[in-house]
């Protein structure tokens, strides 16, 4: 997850609530540098989100990520979440942008290790120096890109079938091509 070129100092406020996820009732304690962020993401006011609905909550996690970030900084900031396209071709979307020197649709990018990867060499999101926003709260093992990029999830993949109801066992990605498997397959895009 990282924050999208062209938007301003809400995004890594976003960002440090959502790698360390405090209660929503208590009030962090924050470094001076985090406090000045904090302070100028409140003047800011808002913070755009596009993502799929699928990821981090959607409609209903970016309410919890509003309350959230709000109570645990002191701020006011509204989030506006708007449903959006898949990774891949909100990444696209976000590089086309910045290419012809506009605006992305989000100041936080959401997506997968493979898609940030392509992405990544277009330099496409801001850095942030997260030792110094959050002192000893934030495992450096996370942080990539020179703070551009946080990893806040990980997932492995895979494959789940009924072993009663399919045709045979598969081995292989490439054995759910073959005919026996059709209509027997349900997949996110």
């Amino acid at each position: 997850m990282t924050h999208a070129p062209g938007y301003g100092l809400v995004a890594p406020v976003a960002l440090a609530l959502l790698a360390l996820s405090p209660p929503a009732a208590s009030a962090l304690d924050v470094s001076p540098e985090m406090k000045k962020l904090a302070a100028a993401a409140d003047r800011e006011g808002a913070l755009a989100l596009m993502f799929g609905e699928g990821a981090l909550g959607g409609t209903d996690g970016s309410k919890l990520f509003e309350q959230r970030m709000n109570a645990a900084y002191g701020t006011h900031i509204k989030i506006v979440f708007t449903p959006g396209p898949s990774m891949p071709a909100m990444g696209s979307q976000i590089a086309m942008l910045a290419n012809a020197r506009q605006p992305a649709p989000t100041d936080i990018y959401v997506g997968w290790s493979r898609h940030l990867a392509g992405l990544a060499k277009y330099r496409l999101f801001l850095a942030a120096d997260w030792e110094k926003l959050l002192p000893g709260r934030l495992d450096g093992r996370i942080v990539e890109q020179e703070g551009r990029i946080l990893k806040v999830v990980t997932s492995v993949p895979g494959v789940f079938y009924n072993p009663k109801l399919v045709p045979y066992v598969p081995t292989a990605m490439a054995d759910f091509l073959k005919p026996e498997w059709k209509g027997k397959i349900a997949s996110t895009p």
